[in-house]
């Protein structure tokens, strides 16, 4: 039988590179092994994937005996196989050993500074508590996105002259976990040192000091946001209006300074109240997907709005309310929308009780609701 051709390997360089770009670090160096064609390949993949857990899973002989310098030893290994003139374009680095100290987090920074000096585009770390960024991270020209996982520790001590010219993905803590800033001030000048963001998350992030007293001004390039639990020493209210220009917003809180939102389609709302809550449609004209979780909902009284919002007769055809309990002010709030959206599909509610007796007691009264739009739906888990 004659030997079965070896296809994948007449395939361009440039689609083997491709094809090992989406491997783990582990995999693209063992190909090495393949045969010579592919000894140099992996040393011109543009993305590298280091991570520590996933490390001692496929070695846990090393974890034994040589724990987290052995991880050191094979990050330092791989990058200087590599040399100094191959382009990096996607790093990322997860490392969770909480055993760290400041001296393996000198080896991060040299790894960083490394990926940053190869015109690195796509970054993403996970360090555990103790660990800032290198200061050339905030001047870098070249990031396109940016993902950060903090678990108890500060980025940095100085974001006075924050510069990221190209980014335009930025998630801070997406996954959870807490991470500090000295002052409500640094976090607003990260962003407003990011004149290009289109894609913000940030999560649990915690502050000192959570004053802010430059000027508000609306990142004009963001398309959307997505804002939890910001938290500190008294409570930073930021304004929301440095999101007005985007398409997606996800917030938990809402202050009195409601601007516009000319371009907004999908709102999500958690924890704000019902007045707020009205304000904001009312600032939404072109809104058509509206998520709203009852889940720290108050006994607040129905603030009876007088006008209803623009984006009810003509825009609005999805809603999604989450964690309803039937409060008299949820349950006025629900007839409200169907009542007065007049391009409503479908209204999907929620429900937190486990009581099924009270559950189609307020599936009955809902039901019973006049709705404007003949084609909506009401769906009631």
């Amino acid at each position: 039988m004659a030997p079965m051709a070896d296809r994948i390997s007449e395939l361009p360089d440039e689609i083997l590179l491709h094809i090992l770009s989406f491997l783990p670090i582990e995999d693209i160096i063992a190909t090495s092994l393949v045969s010579k064609k592919w000894r140099p390949l992996w040393l011109s993949v543009p993305t590298l994937d280091f991570d520590q857990d996933r490390y001692f899973e496929r070695y846990p002989e090393k974890q034994q005996t040589y724990h987290i310098n052995s991880f050191i030893d094979f990050v330092c290994a791989a990058l200087q196989e590599r040399g100094s003139r191959q382009p990096i374009k996607g790093f990322r680095l997860l490392t969770y050993d909480e055993s760290q100290s400041r001296h393996d987090y000198h080896y991060v920074n040299r790894w960083l500074n490394k990926a940053i000096q190869r015109g690195v585009e796509n970054l993403e770390v996970d360090c555990y508590p103790g660990y800032e960024l290198p200061s050339n991270f905030f001047n870098c020209t070249t990031l396109v996105v940016v993902k950060l996982h903090w678990a108890g520790s500060s980025l940095c001590n100085d974001f006075s002259s924050v510069y990221l010219p190209s980014l335009k993905t930025l998630h801070l803590n997406p996954d959870g976990g807490i991470a500090y800033f000295c002052k409500a001030q640094d976090f607003m000048e990260f962003l407003y040192g990011c004149p290009i963001l289109e894609n913000l998350v940030a999560k649990t992030l915690r502050f000192n000091d959570c004053s802010y007293e430059g000027k508000v001004k609306s990142l004009s390039k963001l398309v959307r946001a997505e804002i939890c639990d910001l938290d500190g020493e008294g409570v930073f209210h930021y304004s929301v209006k440095v999101f007005s220009n985007v398409k997606f917003l996800s917030i938990d809180q809402c202050n009195e300074d409601i601007p516009m939102f000319p371009n907004l389609i999908h709102l999500e709302l958690i924890r704000v109240e019902l007045k707020s809550v009205l304000d904001i449609l009312s600032c939404s004209p072109n809104l058509q997907i509206f998520d709203l979780d009852f889940k720290y909902s108050s006994g607040e009284d129905w603030p009876n709005p007088q006008l209803v919002p623009e984006c009810f007769s003509s825009q609005l055809k999805k809603c999604v309310i989450a964690n309803y309990t039937g409060m008299a002010n949820q349950m006025r709030f629900v007839k409200y929308v169907m009542q007065n959206s007049t391009s409503l599909r479908s209204m999907t509610i929620s429900c937190s009780s486990d009581d099924h007796q009270k559950k189609l007691q307020m599936l009955i009264e809902l039901a019973s609701c006049p709705r404007s739009s003949t084609t909506c739906q009401l769906l009631f888990k």
